[in-house]
């Protein structure tokens, strides 16, 4: 393998500090800086032997990087991929993309427009799991899809803030639900139309929501959401001769006739996705999850927004 992929990492909190595990174990990328503007957090950077700077914008001048892991709040993923374009350094940028559908638009139109490789973190589609049980469905093996249902919980009031603010990431639905509505397009096609209800008032962004996609294939996703909830998380998809379960991202089972068995058991794909990237820019390919994923998602999450403000069903032909 060539010289390292030189990479920063934008953000070290939870997420930053995660990723910056996982890159330490995949060939061919090093860790060589991070950018956060807490003194505690760059106290744990240079633990690993980093260059630390306070603010992206340093990072991006200053050090000598060839790629930029994007982890820091929601609301400024805009702000450091357009640096990123402006300076040619490829990108891998955490879930969401942004916090509003005008800046996906606009941030994403930089980035087709660049020469970087981006990739977005929606990692379920590089799950082992859900890889597989796209392998099963397009081979036809539980038949025609009809129905999935969903449930995408976690116990995250009062422990982890950010996902209920409007300000950092705009609410549940942009920054947790939207890995198993993003990963159910992956699995059934396209989504055509949405219907959305959630428990959104003045005081608090959702709490619980209540999702219903229309897919182009005419199968229906039905997802239940909470923030609040400690029940673990499945999709249940129906076909005509078969029905596959995954159980909390990671189990996968195949239910028919004749009984039920389990097929995969494994992690979230957080190193695959990593991997997916640095194979993209060694190769000089397109990411799994790249720009157009990140609009397409942008794009549906937007959808389901303004179908829970507005009360009726929203037809994703409707936003350009």
């Amino acid at each position: 393998m060539s010289d390292p992929i030189r990479m920063g990492i934008v953000g070290f909190g939870g997420m930053g500090q995660g990723h910056a595990r996982t890159v330490s174990g995949i060939e061919g990328i090093e860790l060589v800086a991070v950018a956060d503007p807490s003194p505690r957090s760059r106290e744990s950077a240079e633990a690993l032997g980093v260059e630390t700077f306070s603010n992206h914008r340093d990072l991006t001048d200053r050090a000598e990087v060839d790629a930029v892991l994007v982890a820091s709040p929601s609301n400024t993923h805009g702000t450091v991929v357009k640096q990123c374009c402006e300076r040619g350094i490829h990108v891998f940028c955490e879930k969401p993309f942004t916090t509003t559908f005008e800046e996906a638009v606009e941030v994403g139109g930089m980035v087709s427009s660049s020469d970087i490789v981006f990739s977005i973190g929606l990692v379920l589609r590089h799950s082992q799991t859900y890889r597989e049980a796209k392998r099963l469905i397009d081979a036809g093996e539980i038949g025609d899809v009809g129905l999935a249902q969903c449930r995408y919980s976690g116990h995250m009031l009062g422990r982890y803030d950010y996902v209920f603010s409007r300000t950092l990431g705009r609410g549940l639905i942009n920054e947790h639900t939207i890995h198993m509505i993003d990963v159910m397009e992956f699995l059934l096609g396209s989504v055509d139309s949405v219907f959305a209800a959630t428990d959104s008032c003045e005081e608090h962004t959702e709490y619980n929501a209540a999702i219903l996609m229309r897919h182009e294939t005419d199968a229906f996703t039905a997802i239940s959401a909470s923030g609040v909830s400690r029940l673990p998380g499945y999709a249940r998809i129906t076909g005509m001769k078969g029905e596959l379960m995954a159980e909390s991202n990671s189990r996968l089972i195949f239910k028919d006739e004749d009984g039920e068995r389990e097929l995969i058991s494994a992690p979230l794909g957080y190193d695959h996705e990593i991997e997916d990237f640095r194979d993209a820019i060694l190769n000089g390919k397109e990411t799994l999850t790249g720009i157009e994923k990140a609009l397409s998602s942008s794009r549906l999450i937007e959808a389901i927004y303004r179908s829970a403000e507005l009360g009726r069903k929203v037809e994703l032909s409707t936003l350009t």
